[in-house]
């Protein structure tokens, strides 16, 4: 069930799951389906995190009744299903044996375990075209570094706690740095239509090399 709720006097926040995951990730893109399509009067702007939209609109236009906007039956439209696109990996991170030790694993086991399910892209952001995945084995929580590190190589695959993910650019970061790809998730060269390799929705599955 859907909760609607007041943030502020031009905003509300619309909770549409518990915790993150392929349902919750299937409710949030319906609404933003529905959002693009026929948006609420006086609607400014939107932003969506694993379960939550916040809506912000102009000042003084903030409906009274949100959830009378949604469909009569409470429906949305189901969200497309993406690509599945595979990401060749050679694990050999400096974090990778970190990994390994604080789930109490062998190497080898890290790589296999990581590398035997497939993941569902759910946001791309930190930086452009940087993938935030879902369905990390829970063996493999690993907390993130005491001190980030100043720079991690574009194609960097990593664990930062529950989630894990894959550096797209040069930059600073925290997370615990267990392989490296050589696919390009964001050419900075290319059109913006065409610049990014994976999507939201989409799901990638790690081929060690």
């Amino acid at each position: 069930m859907m909760r609607f709720i007041p943030y502020g006097p031009d905003a509300w926040m619309i909770e549409f799951a518990t915790e993150p995951g392929a349902e919750a990730f299937a409710r949030c893109h319906s609404l933003i389906a529905d959002i693009e399509k026929r948006p609420p009067l006086g609607l400014r702007e939107w932003s969506a995190s694993y379960t939550r939209i916040l809506l912000e609109f102009a000042p003084g236009q903030s409906p009274a009744r949100l959830w009378e906007w949604i469909r009569p039956d409470g429906s949305t439209e189901i969200a497309k299903e993406g690509a599945v696109k595979t990401i060749p990996v050679k694990y050999n991170g400096p974090d990778l044996q970190r990994v390994a030790d604080h789930a109490g694993l062998t190497v080898d086991e890290v790589v296999g375990l990581h590398s035997a399910r497939p993941y569902l892209v759910q946001f791309l952001g930190f930086s452009p075209g940087f993938p935030y995945l879902h369905g990390l084995d829970p063996r493999l929580a690993t907390p993130r570094l005491d001190t980030p590190r100043i720079v991690i190589s574009a194609g960097s695959v990593a664990i930062g706690g529950s989630q894990t993910g894959i550096y797209s650019l040069a930059s600073a970061g925290g997370w615990n740095i267990i392989g490296h790809t050589e696919t390009v998730l964001f050419d900075v060269n290319a059109p913006l239509e065409s610049a990014f390799h994976l999507a939201a929705g989409d799901h990638i599955v790690f081929q060690p090399i």
